[in-house]
């Protein structure tokens, strides 16, 4: 075996560039066919890279990891299996995290798909200041935000844009009679959250309504309190898994919606349509949304620019909006 061979040798062998050649042995972004063309050439020449007792275990490996915030919230369940369609169209096969709305299980995730050298990682983030991801980032590893995103962060996001969906849902309310509207809050470490939150004090303001948002970690009955209180008439979820324990509360209160209270959710999860009555509902483009941001991945992983991108919020009109009666919600 020849012991000699410079990494010049495998760049000329290879019809690449020296760089290139570095950058497949160092676990970077390179082309799947550099990444086949250098592992051969080097196969052929029995070339090793200093310093490294380990076989050419150097060609991308085709796992990508992706986070989620919660599998129990079925929206997140819709998001990865969209990412997992997604990847195994581009041959990718994913590595699934769930950090079940935990700071501590995110970064626990992080370092794990770290360790494991995955290709690239799409992330659904808390908002926090990540160690791992800065660790992350500073190895060259490719990475894409979905739904979620982290400030300060020089990473493609792809997610929705709040503001068109909830002005819709805001536009025809008024339109029906309401003039006082509750928005129930949701996770305030996220960054979608926040930003619904922004788009519903901005725009109701803007058509003139009163809005109110209800305190942090408020239970159904004291939400119900504040609405009497308020003599507000519709109320819409930033958040669906908070809304369905105040649903089952309003059930029992013997509140009909829409007739006492209007109701509008978000995601537009397929059981919305399903409920009694319908969901009214502000929807979200999930497949879209994945197709975009697996697209974003391989083009990183190809050294490709990539920008990222927003997709408009829509509202569905079903059954649990009408116009208001005032006065109907009562201790």
């Amino acid at each position: 075996m020849r012991t000699h061979v410079t990494i010049k040798e495998v760049a000329r062998e290879a019809h690449v560039s020296v760089a290139t050649v570095s950058r497949v042995f160092a676990g970077g972004t390179a082309s799947e066919a550099s990444r086949d063309a250098v592992t051969k050439a080097a196969q052929k020449l029995h070339y090793v890279p200093n310093g490294v007792a380990r076989s050419l275990r150097v060609q991308r490996q085709g796992v990508v990891a992706a986070l989620v915030s919660d599998v129990r919230n079925p929206y997140f369940g819709l998001l990865a299996h969209a990412l997992q369609t997604e990847l195994a169209e581009n041959d990718l096969v994913m590595i699934l995290g769930n950090a079940s709305e935990d700071y501590q299980k995110q970064e626990e995730f992080l370092e794990k798909a770290l360790e494991h050298r995955v290709d690239g990682m799409v992330l659904a983030i808390h908002s926090k200041k990540s160690p791992a991801l800065d660790k992350i980032l500073a190895r060259g590893v490719p990475v894409v935000f979905v739904d979620r995103a982290a400030p300060n962060y020089d990473v493609p996001y792809v997610g929705s844009e709040a503001a068109s969906g909830i002005r819709a849902a805001l536009t025809y309310l008024k339109e029906q009679g309401h003039r006082r509207i509750a928005l129930v809050s949701g996770i305030e470490d996220t960054s979608t959250v926040r930003e619904r939150q922004e788009a519903f004090e901005k725009i109701g303001t803007e058509l003139g309504l009163a809005t109110g948002v209800n305190a942090k970690g408020a239970t159904p009955a004291q939400l119900y309190e504040e609405w009497v209180n308020s003599d507000a008439t519709a109320v819409l979820f930033a958040y669906a898994p908070n809304m369905w324990p105040v649903l089952q509360y309003l059930s029992r209160k013997g509140v009909k919606i829409p007739n006492d209270l209007s109701v509008i959710g978000y995601d537009d999860l397929p059981i919305m349509e399903h409920l009694h009555p319908p969901l009214t509902t502000i929807g979200q483009e999930v497949a879209e949304m994945s197709r975009r941001a697996v697209k974003i991945l391989v083009d990183l992983l190809e050294n490709k620019q990539v920008k990222g991108s927003r997709i408009p919020t829509k509202l569905i009109v079903r059954k649990s909006t009408g116009k208001p009666r005032k006065g109907a919600l009562s201790k």
